[in-house]
């Protein structure tokens, strides 16, 4: 908390990601306990804690690798597979490798392979099961931790299949590939039980996708557990009242006090006969107050207007982000939610470290830095991303590098 109050932002966070593989439960829960008393969070912190999805990634590809590590061992040698950094999807497309060998019958050429194991044919299928799951894996990971800037509907969209062919493979014929893939299938849940929510209010707020695609993914999807669109819908309406609200105590008031300088025009009527009867020569006053109670319709709220307008055309670089910049005044109060939303960080790695199967210790001189040295690393700006970017929570006192996003906003 101190070091929240050093930078500046402890009025200013949402979210804070972390290492999923990090024991931090009571770290976050203090984090969180202190933050709601504030009333700093919204709503209730159900979006606070956002585990990082490379995290859940490898861990599902390193229990499905696990499962053939000794079949791993004897593949490295026949396929000439030298040394390499330990990135699982290099193990996975040399796996992919040796399956098309050995549907070539490059293995049965037993003269080449004198003093190798060669797997058994019931162990090339176990090879051939793993790489099918893995493949799941690979194929959203691909798109989402390669990707330049991928949305929260792009992962909301890839989880989806990711979760629907784990769950067509949990009912496989093969014994072997049915308890992989629901192995890998329980630890995706706990992920997916936990980010949701925030997938799918970060889906409605791109304009590409609304609440049409909740509702698309709800008819695809038949066989996977959905939130009800309707506690979907409460969720964000209560958010975006809270962002009303505080906008609203932001604004000036006009003072009472200045009715002083205003003409009434009272004295006008100081010597005018007042009539008795409160309608003032208007006999149907009740008849049309019930009028206008029965015929009026109540005003509609930003996120309905936003939710009517038309979905915007599906584009492959659009930027979300520039979007409600340029319609911040039209949606001011939905505007900054939208940004709030977007903005969580789903995954504290991309591109090439996304696949590190194991994550290095950073060195101490980097974790112990003081809060005026990262802020002025920050201006600088210079190697930012090199440099900073290492920082990785790792014991109680920092947890910085979930909180350095935030600076660039």
């Amino acid at each position: 908390m101190q070091c929240l109050s050093d930078f500046g932002i402890e009025d200013k966070i949402c979210a804070v990601t972390v290492h999923s593989y990090l024991d931090f439960d009571e770290v976050i829960d203090v984090i969180k306990s202190k933050l709601l008393e504030k009333k700093r969070l919204h709503p209730d912190g159900q979006l606070f804690r956002v585990p990082c999805c490379a995290d859940i990634f490898n861990s599902m590809v390193k229990r499905a690798f696990g499962m053939i590590e000794g079949l791993i061992s004897d593949i490295r040698h026949i396929v000439c597979w030298g040394r390499s950094l330990p990135v699982w999807n290099v193990t996975f497309h040399k796996l992919q490798e040796a399956l098309e060998l050995e549907a070539k019958g490059e293995y049965l050429k037993t003269d080449d392979y004198k003093g190798y194991h060669i797997p058994s044919p019931r162990e090339w299928e176990k090879v051939r099961g793993v790489c099918k799951l893995v493949g799941h894996v690979y194929t959203a990971a691909e798109v989402l931790l390669m990707a330049k800037r991928p949305t929260a509907g792009l992962y909301f969209h890839n989880l989806n299949n990711l979760r629907f062919n784990l769950m067509k493979d949990s009912a496989s014929s093969d014994k072997f590939t049915r308890n992989l893939a629901n192995s890998m299938l329980e630890k995706f849940d706990k992920y997916w039980r936990n980010m949701y929510l925030v997938f799918a209010l970060a889906t409605i707020m791109d304009p590409l996708y609304k609440v049409k695609y909740l509702e698309f993914c709800f008819l695809k999807y038949k066989d996977n557990d959905h939130s009800p669109l309707a506690s979907i819908l409460e969720s964000i309406r209560s958010l975006l009242h809270d962002y009303v609200v505080h906008k609203s105590s932001m604004e000036y008031t006009i003072s009472d006090s200045g009715s002083e300088d205003f003409d009434t025009g009272e004295d006008l009527f100081e010597q005018m006969e007042i009539l008795d009867d409160d309608s003032f020569g208007f006999d149907c006053l009740d008849e049309f107050s019930k009028f206008i109670q029965t015929t009026s319709q109540p005003p509609k709220s930003e996120l309905d207007c936003y939710l009517e307008e038309p979905i915007v055309p599906w584009t492959k670089n659009f930027d979300v982000l520039s979007w409600w910049k340029a319609a911040s005044p039209k949606y001011p109060a939905l505007s900054n939610l939208a940004r709030d939303l977007l903005s969580i960080q789903l995954s504290l790695v991309t591109g090439y470290d996304a696949y590190l199967a194991d994550v290095g210790e950073p060195d101490r001189n980097i974790r112990s830095v003081e809060s005026d040295l990262v802020n002025a690393l920050m201006s600088t700006k210079a190697g930012l991303t090199n440099s900073v970017a290492m920082l990785v929570i790792t014991d109680s006192s920092v947890l910085w590098h979930s909180f350095l996003p935030l600076f660039n906003s």
